[in-house]
């Protein structure tokens, strides 16, 4: 229960996060997805392209630049993967202190759990890594939690 409370709190935070930063005026805002940008990965072994992607460039309390990456497929909603990361910052710790990869499908959200990510370009306005492993979310009705295996994930991202 503490990890699904934290969970929560953490998915609240990230949406409060993301509404309020497409409110700011400073030119930083969101940036559609040049033709040339994928994030393409095997999810229960079913392979998926999101073909658009958002990145929103925000400043967080310590004045650092932070990177807010959306991904979806034909710009639907209906399911998307999110992470976040530290502008410049590559390696297997980048997205640490900002969060961690989502993955949101019909309004239901799995985390990491067991989950792996390299981040191997990070600047001039460049994102690229891999990323693998299992995300899981809490079933409430069947109270246990249930999984989603990620497989030979890869992002080539310019904004």
């Amino acid at each position: 229960m503490k990890k699904f409370t934290y969970f929560l709190m953490v998915t609240l935070v990230t949406l409060f996060t993301f509404s309020c930063s497409n409110d700011d005026d400073s030119g930083n805002g969101d940036v559609n997805n040049p033709k040339n940008s994928y994030l393409k990965v095997i999810i229960d072994g079913k392979e998926k392209t999101f073909n658009t992607i958002i990145v929103n460039k925000t400043i967080d309390e310590y004045e650092i630049n932070v990177l807010q990456v959306t991904a979806s497929i034909n710009n639907e909603s209906s399911e998307k993967i999110n992470f976040t990361l530290k502008d410049g910052q590559i390696g297997s710790d980048a997205t640490s202190k900002y969060g961690w990869f989502t993955y949101t499908i019909n309004n239901k959200t799995y985390q990491e759990s067991g989950f792996s990510h390299i981040i191997s370009k990070n600047s001039n306005n460049k994102i690229e890594g891999t990323f693998s492993g299992k995300m899981n979310a809490y079933n409430n009705d069947a109270q246990q939690y249930e999984y989603k295996e990620f497989t030979k994930g890869e992002f080539k991202i310019q904004y």
